[in-house]
């Protein structure tokens, strides 16, 4: 079997199995692209490693890369295409990541919509309607900014409250129901592109579908205007990806307060917000409210612990809080 036939299936595997698979899909494809139709039991060490250390190549970014052709290298050693794996060494692990995401306060963030309303939209290449219900989706779903900007017309149920997501490399698919006031929101944002043919859900106002960068530029104008920044030492600028932390924590401290159970909640918010695995719930649980940082440590799971909500002290403090 030829590499690119074996790259081709692959990939058609992973998304029979529910995997949007695009981003691993260009990772595999680049390694094949330069070796054209070299047999798969031809594939050296030397051939992976050249292509591992690329120009431009992070530690972070050598690790991904490892893994995913790890992984098919290993399928088809699996189905006995390959007699041995043509890894090289791999390298010590990556420093862990020190990016701390900003969350938004609900007051900041309507300052944000206000901002939106008010400010003159003649050079805007998104209309101020679009941006705000744009991002009040974001908020309100805690759906990744990219499965906002691919949903479709046809992805949106007003009558049932529904929205569909088609899921990404980090999200799985999925529909979830959403609020009256929300529903409400998207009426009146059909009403304003009644006149358009677009598919997309969300149009710019050459009636198209928002592009990254476009959406980009206009959210960061916003924030600037709206006088929204961190008050630590992280240079970073408040993310428009950070509202789907902001949905995560403020939901987490609502519970907290009212003393909702949480190993019967978390596990829902996890498959709303289309996490691929619970654990990665402890990412959002660590920026809850600060006076439970101290207990909230122990929620990350580790080989030799039990998870969290197994663990009945712990329980009984957060019930008792």
């Amino acid at each position: 079997m030829n590499l690119d036939l074996a790259v081709e299936r692959y990939i058609a595997m992973k998304r029979t199995l529910g995997f949007d698979y695009t981003s691993c899909g260009k990772v595999l494809w680049s390694f094949a692209k330069p070796l054209q139709r070299m047999p798969l039991e031809k594939v050296s060490q030397e051939h992976v490693l050249i292509f591992l250390s690329g120009p431009r190549t992070s530690r972070r970014a050598w690790h991904r890369k490892y893994a995913i052709l790890c992984n098919f290298f290993l399928h088809w050693i699996a189905r006995q295409q390959l007699d041995e794996m043509p890894m090289p060494p791999r390298l010590p692990a990556a420093e862990p990541s020190r990016f701390i995401p900003h969350v938004y306060t609900q007051a900041e963030i309507r300052r944000i919509l206000d901002v939106i309303a008010t400010s003159p939209s003649e050079k805007r290449k998104i209309a101020p309607v679009t941006l705000r219900t744009f991002l009040i989706v974001l908020y309100a779903t805690g759906a990744l900014v990219s499965e906002v900007q691919s949903l479709m017309c046809t992805d949106v149920d007003l009558r049932a409250r529904t929205l569909t997501f088609c899921g990404s490399h980090w999200t799985r698919p999925r529909t979830v129901p959403i609020n009256r006031e929300l529903s409400e929101i998207l009426h009146s944002y059909f009403r304003f592109r009644s006149n358009v043919r677009c598919s997309h859900l969300f149009i710019d106002k050459d009636g198209k579908g928002i592009r990254s960068r476009t959406l980009l530029n206009s959210f960061e104008r916003i924030r600037d205007r709206a006088l929204v920044q961190r008050h630590d030492r992280n240079p970073r600028k408040p993310r428009m990806q950070d509202l789907r932390y902001a949905f995560a924590v403020h939901r987490l401290d609502e519970w907290f307060r009212s003393r909702t159970d949480l190993s019967q909640m978390i596990p829902a918010l996890s498959a709303y917000i289309g996490q691929v695995k619970l654990e990665a719930m402890d990412r959002y649980l660590r920026w809850s409210s600060e006076r439970f940082r101290e207990h909230l440590n122990a929620l990350s799971p580790r080989p030799s612990r039990k998870r969290w909500c197994e663990d009945p002290t712990l329980m009984k403090l957060l019930e008792e809080l």
